[in-house]
């Protein structure tokens, strides 16, 4: 793992401890030496241990040229004390892929879907610190949307 993303690793979970909460972040991350990144979630519990990692595996365009698509086409799933269902991540694009999908749907223990995705702010809006809080919540309104029409349901899988 190269050196800014074991800093910024470590330092997420130093704050998680800190301040005794669960984040998920998420990081370009090189398995081993010599191969190339994966964009990469890591779940880190509140007393600052990676619980859970997702490998993106559906990678939009552009992404090809920097990133290696995850090798499971599912949703990863953790748990966290006190919550009575798991939790499933994934990143972005991976809510596109059917299987994706049908791995959340099928999985009775999953209660909670937590997607990071990037919208593209910065080139839709231009500057962001001169971007009105009311702007940005349109925009992200605007991008959920988008990415809420993009889920089907089990009738659709068997078409594709």
């Amino acid at each position: 793992m190269d050196l800014l993303t074991r800093a910024f690793i470590e330092s997420a979970k130093e704050t998680a401890n800190r301040h005794q909460v669960h984040l998920l972040v998420t990081v370009p991350y090189q398995c081993a030496e010599g191969e190339g990144f994966y964009g990469t979630a890591f779940m880190i519990d509140r007393n600052g241990r990676e619980i859970c990692r997702h490998q993106k595996a559906y990678l939009c365009d552009e992404e090809r040229r920097y990133f290696l698509p995850g090798k499971r086409m599912k949703v990863s799933v953790c748990h966290l004390p006190r919550l009575e269902v798991g939790i499933g991540i994934a990143i972005c694009y991976d809510v596109f892929n059917f299987s994706v999908q049908q791995s959340c749907y099928n999985n009775e223990d999953i209660g909670v879907m937590i997607l990071p995705v990037y919208c593209g702010a910065s080139l839709e809006l231009g500057e962001l610190a001169e971007v009105s809080p009311r702007e940005a919540l349109a925009s992200a309104q605007e991008a959920a949307a988008g990415y809420a029409d993009m889920l089907v349901g089990p009738s659709r899988w068997a078409a594709r």
